[in-house]
């Protein structure tokens, strides 16, 4: 009925998520829905239109990555060297099925046997259901299995089987993260919910007309009645997702954000997004170089580069899920000593490596080194020299570089502000 609205918030999703996140297990379903259509012979056009106009998007936003993976025969991702560690079935499939799994976590530990609770109602009187309550009943049981198998499918992928066997293959076998399909499972459990209510609802509402036709059976009559009300749907409703929304309250990032931006961060103890960038921060840095930012680069000691490249700085340090192997390998040749001082240091670089940060035997993985530890470095050993070959003329450095002249750096100033969660020493390579 709404065609263009549609067209356009297919446009707007193609534009605004990621396609190794969650794009590719929405084209996925969509295909199959597809492939179910042309079985059935029940063809909706605009549902094709749709589902290729997702995919173009897709394919012109991720032109790069597409191109380097699936044209480029020179390029090799520095993922090549990626190395997947196998764990427990049970552990991981119960996991991913009561809390979720990384990056997407659903919370939906107390909902499992409401909505098992609610199903089951529903089932008891599915004779004396409509059609449409039926489809629903339906859809909450698909759905519920299908939230089901993804869980299974997470902790068989986990397993050191699977592991083993991604780790002996090359190319997109071997770093593709296919059970990452649980990226659905948040929005999935909390539809799966308001239907298996919407069902159990339903079965109420006609409980309540079939006693209505029997007057001898008042008591009946005026229990379901009670229950019907809608004062006490919703008091229901309340009591059945409150451990949730407990979960929610505790775990959520928008609870925090607002208690930050009431509180300030004395009292939440979180990092608001004006520290975090530290815009005039990098301002004063940009101004301490003085020169034009294209024609150098920067490195970074306990200090996340995403303020400096959001700022516009070039960094020769940065977090990136697919860089050039090669890169990798000169990088590594930086801080190969600081790896061997620290076992935690080189698993973490050599088996994963899309952080390709200055890791070291000080800070050692940590980027978050705030100004109030007052970190200091001394006989740090990185390759000033191999640092120079990429492009390297400055390190904002987290703490105070106790032997800088040593390392052949020349110390241009200490910086600071009252809102920044930096304090960033200035080293200049000679």
């Amino acid at each position: 009925k709404k065609i263009i609205f549609s067209y356009a918030l297919i446009l707007f999703f193609g534009l605004t998520t990621h396609l190794i996140l969650v794009g590719y297990v929405v084209l996925g379903i969509w295909a199959l829905y597809i492939l179910y259509m042309l079985i059935s012979k029940k063809i909706n056009k605009h549902s094709m239109i749709g589902f290729v106009e997702l995919l173009i998007t897709y394919i012109l936003v991720n032109r790069n990555l597409l191109s380097n993976f699936l044209i480029n025969d020179n390029y090799i991702s520095h993922r090549e060297e990626n190395i997947s560690i196998g764990s427990d079935f049970f552990i991981n499939a119960k996991y991913c099925f009561l809390y979720g799994a990384d990056h997407a976590y659903s919370y939906n530990r107390y909902l499992v046997l409401p909505i098992l609770v609610l199903i089951i109602l529903a089932l008891c009187n599915i004779k004396n259901k409509k059609k449409k309550e039926r489809n629903i009943l339906f859809a909450s049981i698909s759905i519920f299995v299908v939230l089901f198998g993804i869980a299974v499918f997470y902790g068989f992928c986990k397993t050191e089987i699977v592991a083993d066997w991604k780790n002996s293959m090359h190319g997109f076998l071997r770093y593709f993260q296919i059970e990452r399909i649980y990226f659905i499972s948040p929005s999935g459990w909390y539809i799966l919910f308001a239907l298996a209510y919407r069902c159990w609802w339903g079965t109420l509402k006609q409980k309540y007309h079939k006693s209505h036709k029997e007057p001898e059976k008042e008591y009946a009559r005026t229990i379901i009645n009670t229950i019907n009300a809608p004062i006490s749907k919703t008091i229901l409703l309340i009591i059945i997702i409150m451990p949730t929304l407990y979960v929610l309250l505790d775990k959520s990032n928008f609870y925090n954000n607002v208690r930050e931006i009431r509180y300030g961060s004395d009292v939440t103890k979180s990092i608001s997004w004006e520290a975090w960038y530290s815009e005039e921060l990098m301002e004063e840095l940009d101004c301490a170089i003085g020169r034009d930012r294209t024609e150098y680069r920067i490195a970074h000691l306990g200090i996340s580069p995403a303020p400096s490249l959001v700022y516009g700085f070039y960094t020769v340090d940065g977090y990136s899920n697919n860089y050039d192997l090669e890169y990798k390998h000169k990088f590594r040749l930086i801080i190969e000593s600081e790896l061997e001082k620290d076992e935690t240091c080189r698993l973490y670089f050599d088996n994963w490596g899309s952080r390709c940060y200055l890791f070291n035997s000080i800070s050692g993985t940590n980027t978050m080194v705030s100004k109030e530890e007052n970190m200091k470095y001394s006989d740090l050993e990185i390759d000033m020299e191999k640092l120079k070959e990429l492009g390297c003329d400055y390190i904002f450095s987290a703490g105070e570089i106790i032997d800088y002249e040593e390392m052949e750096l020349n110390f241009l100033g200490y910086y600071t502000t009252d809102t920044s969660y930096w304090g960033i020493w200035l080293y200049q390579l000679d």
